[in-house]
């Protein structure tokens, strides 16, 4: 597995010893940009460790925690596509096998149930407190329905997915063919940048141009 080190250190170098365009470099400050994505990967020994980072929204159409059973069935089926590599990645040759990956989309994830809890403390206790439970109702209601609609609104959640593959003949790795694109049809571009230890660089990649050059 390539080191935390290793990787660190090569996103750094990427950041800043390589040339990106204004555009490109508008697009990566912006919070979130819909359909662009953020890939970075890095060759170590054997090992390939891929990054990769993109708004909700490039992926299961939506940017809020999942609600709806719509919302919640498109959430559960990203995160299982993301888990094979063969639906985001396919390198050249070398013999690679993924080793681990990691799915993180907990801005997406559905509340749990809510469980009920019954308390009878007497119907006087009750009768007593009916126009203050009343009034504590409807603030609440108005209070649940204002934080919703900011859930909805004002959130942005993001999927980061990290992958390390071993490769027995790392050597024949010349190129990785990203079949993201193919699988979540709301990418539109990806913005990778790669490091080895003897060399670094980055490209715009695209449905019709989905091939990222390693040497």
């Amino acid at each position: 597995m390539i080191s935390n080190t290793f990787f660190t250190r090569s996103l750094l170098l990427l950041t800043l010893t390589t040339p990106v365009s204004a555009d490109v470099a508008a697009q990566e400050q912006s919070a979130h940009v819909h359909g662009l994505a953020e890939l970075m990967l890095a060759i170590e020994g054997e090992h390939i460790q891929i990054e990769i980072l993109s708004p909700a929204e490039s992926i299961v159409g939506f940017e809020h925690q999942a609600s709806t059973p719509e919302e919640i069935a498109a959430y559960m089926h990203a995160k299982e596509q993301l888990s094979f590599a063969e639906n985001v990645v396919q390198f050249s040759d070398g013999d690679c096998q993924l080793e681990s990956v990691t799915v993180n989309a907990q801005g997406l994830a559905p509340k749990p149930e809510k469980q009920t809890h019954k308390h009878d403390h007497g119907n006087a206790h009750a009768h007593e407190h009916h126009h203050h439970a009343h009034g504590e109702k409807e603030k609440h209601h108005q209070e649940h329905v204002h934080h919703e609609h900011d859930e909805h609104h004002g959130a942005h959640a993001e999927i980061n997915v990290s992958y390390d593959f071993h490769c027995h003949a790392i050597e024949k790795v010349s190129g990785a063919s990203l079949t993201l694109f193919e699988t979540f049809k709301g990418l539109e571009k990806i913005s990778a940048m790669w490091v080895t230890e003897q060399k670094q660089g980055a490209a715009t990649l695209t449905p019709t141009n989905s091939m990222l050059n390693l040497r």
